[in-house]
């Protein structure tokens, strides 16, 4: 559905940021506590929607109050929201970074039906189906999942994965990569996707990662401070509504989103950088990026697929190489805190 992506890149239209004076008091939507305390307040888009921030005391959920109803958040993602219009490169690269990272390990299990929610117009799907899987998409957009049928020939849903987990097919990996941070109760939301499984199925998540290191020091500048993120997580906070939901974990990591590798390029040093004279600042931005240690994500950045067969050849490549990613492991502190964003692989406790 959406992107972790700078903040102030495209505003919600919240008319001046109006609630109702009618709703509770903040609880957790994570554990359920009515004990958080308010961090600071987030500037949005011109400055006409502020929504401060608060953060669960029992299991560290950040989240924003007073919150966007339903209806509000379903028109955040009509056909002017900002990802249905970035370019191909962003698009194709991200759709390939995601199946490098995640789903080419998974090759090798066997079970090949794959369910993607929040799917947007259908990259991802297209790359899966071309490497053997049997896809089904849901997503939120009308706009966006009637190009994934028109372009992709995709079987996609319109709507959200609560109103078609009963009517999809039983799939072997539920995915929802920089959506869970978009919808307004995730409990049922990840209830939802963990009824669409089938035996042995699992579920994968990515979400922005409030323990980075990027976060601790960009502070308002971090990237993931988008305004159309009404939820932020960690990695106790995320384990924590995976076990609310029935589920176990399989792995922990985190992430950077390619398009973010380069360092000179980062919105948390950038604020600094642009107090420097322009003659200055693009010679400090290009010693950053070649600071930028190498990886996959910096690679992507540096030469981005701008189709479908260009990025099949980068999951070509990085299937000869034997790049698909090794298991982690759960609990490790350095690898589940330095990049942007955190992904959760889990299954269900009862299969």
């Amino acid at each position: 559905m959406a992107e972790a992506g700078l903040t102030g890149c495209c505003s919600p239209r919240i008319a001046g940021g109006q609630r109702s004076s009618a709703r509770r008091s903040p609880a957790c939507a994570c554990c359920g506590a009515h004990d958080s305390r308010p961090l600071w307040p987030r500037h949005a888009g011109t400055g006409r929607l502020t929504l401060p921030l608060h953060r669960c005391r029992r299991c560290g959920l950040i989240f924003a109050w007073p919150q966007p109803d339903a209806q509000e958040i379903r028109g955040f993602y009509d056909a002017d929201y900002y990802v249905f219009h970035e370019p191909p490169a962003k698009r194709w690269g991200r759709a390939a970074q995601l199946y490098i990272e995640y789903l080419l390990p998974l090759e090798s299990r066997g079970g090949r039906r794959l369910l993607e929610v929040g799917c947007a117009q259908g990259e991802l799907l297209v790359l899966a189906r071309r490497r053997g899987w049997n896809v089904v998409g849901i997503e939120l957009s009308s706009p966006a999942a009637e190009y994934a049928r028109r372009q992709w020939d995709l079987n996609v849903r319109t709507g959200t994965i609560e109103q078609h987990a009963a009517d999809v097919p039983p799939c072997d990996l539920a995915v929802a990569t920089d959506v869970i941070e978009h919808v307004p109760e995730p409990r049922r939301f990840l209830g939802s996707m963990a009824s669409a499984l089938g035996p042995g199925g699992l579920v994968l998540l990515e979400t922005p990662n409030w323990d980075s290191p990027w976060r601790r020091l960009g502070g308002r500048h971090w990237i993931g401070l988008n305004p159309f993120h009404i939820f932020l997580y960690g990695t106790r906070s995320l384990t924590t509504l995976a076990r609310q939901c029935g589920l176990e974990n399989v792995e922990m990591r985190s992430v950077t989103h390619f398009a973010h590798a380069l360092w000179g390029h980062r919105p948390e040093l950038d604020c600094l950088v642009r107090r420097l004279p322009e003659s200055l600042a693009w010679r400090v931005r290009a010693g950053l990026d070649r600071l930028t240690p190498p990886s996959r994500s910096r690679a992507l950045c540096l030469d981005p697929p701008d189709s479908c067969d260009s990025a099949l050849a980068r999951i070509e490549a990085a299937a000869r190489n034997g790049a698909a990613p090794k298991k982690q492991g759960v609990f490790h502190p350095w690898r589940t805190s330095l990049g942007d964003n955190l992904a959760l692989l889990a299954r269900r406790q009862d299969r």
